[in-house]
């Protein structure tokens, strides 16, 4: 438990690592300890989830310099996003898709090039986890899907 990160409220931080119980950081310092990339997996695919399937995306007004964002809300129950699909590019969580994860440099970062994730507030007491994709410039459209395969697909009308 603890306030790390851009948090600023006490969490459980919950990780599975594969092939390693060393950070990627660790591994950086600590040879002896290292496998050669970042062996964080998204806990999801190892322990499960409710998979509600209540998940909505839905587009908001434009930005002042003229982007697109979409916001990404899930139930308590699907906690389990792992990829945000676009015509502009694609974000895999569980695999590291569109993710450097050779260096810790910006494994904790949430701007991606071609979308920067904003979460919102989320706490004990919350029932909807809610996520903003701000986009430079509007994809055709934005995919997004769980650890299962299954999500839900917005068409954006710009």
């Amino acid at each position: 438990m603890g306030k790390t990160g851009d948090t600023d409220f006490v969490h459980l931080h919950f990780e599975t690592r594969v092939q390693s119980v060393c950070s990627l950081a660790y591994q950086q310092t600590h040879p002896d300890c290292s496998v050669g990339f970042d062996p964080h997996v998204h806990p999801y695919l190892l322990v499960g989830g409710a998979n509600v399937d209540r998940i909505t995306v839905e587009e908001l007004p434009a930005d002042a310099d003229g982007g697109f964002t979409a916001r990404y809300t899930a139930t308590r129950g699907d906690l389990d996003l792992d990829v945000i699909e676009t015509d502009v590019g694609t974000i895999g969580f569980a695999m590291r898709q569109g993710i450097d994860a050779t260096s810790s440099v910006h494994l904790d970062d949430f701007d991606y090039g071609f979308v920067r994730l904003v979460p919102l507030d989320f706490r004990s007491d919350n029932d909807l986890w809610q996520l903003e994709l701000h986009f430079s410039r509007a994809p055709s459209y934005v995919e997004i899907r769980d650890i299962y395969g299954k999500g839900q697909k917005y068409s954006v009308t710009r």
